[in-house]
């Protein structure tokens, strides 16, 4: 069979395509990896943000309804704060640290604002002006201050998450004004 050409692929050839088809496949499915890793943890940081937002959308609601109770919020940078609804109930919103929650007391009862995707590390609630707008002085005739009630919260919390690598510290704060402003 001498002079007869042989019709197909050589071994050589095999192996080199072979190698060249492996080295693409490798480097698409890091790639596939990668991008897999990174929208998890995306997914991740998006979720507990979120749910940030939402804790500190729910307490300026309560803020914003309710007025403050200025005798019982002394101490400035506190982990709670006092308000008073319409009928005259104490509201308390306090962070509980042994359980990580944020939780809301009113009428003797405790309820939680539940966070699936967050493990809270640190609530403050700071209220400007220190001094009660409401009280008036008798012996200077006005209010100790004409500002607005307004109270500044800021959560620090990490996200629920069994993969170190998409565990993260997050912190948010808010500026909310009581609307219950009247003398």
């Amino acid at each position: 069979m001498i002079g007869v050409k042989q019709k197909g692929f050589s071994l050589i050839e095999m192996l080199v395509a072979m190698a060249l088809f492996l080295t693409l496949a490798l480097v698409v499915s890091d790639l596939y990896l990668r991008n897999h890793l990174q929208e998890q943890k995306f997914l991740s940081v998006e979720k507990a943000q979120t749910e940030m937002s939402l804790l500190i959308k729910q307490i300026s609601e309560m803020i914003r309804k309710n007025k403050l109770i200025y005798e019982s919020n002394e101490e400035s940078g506190a982990s709670q704060i006092f308000l008073q609804d319409e009928f005259g109930q104490q509201i308390v919103v306090f962070f509980e640290p042994d359980s990580a929650e944020i939780k809301v007391s009113y009428a003797d009862v405790d309820s939680t604002l539940h966070s699936s995707a967050l493990v809270i590390n640190d609530v403050q609630f700071l209220i400007w002006p220190q001094e009660d707008p409401f009280y008036y002085d008798q012996n200077n005739q006005q209010y100790s201050s004409d500002a607005q009630p307004l109270v500044r919260i800021y959560i620090s919390a990490e996200n629920k998450t069994d993969n170190l690598q998409y565990k993260q510290i997050f912190s948010m704060q808010a500026m909310v004004s009581s609307r219950f402003y009247g003398r």
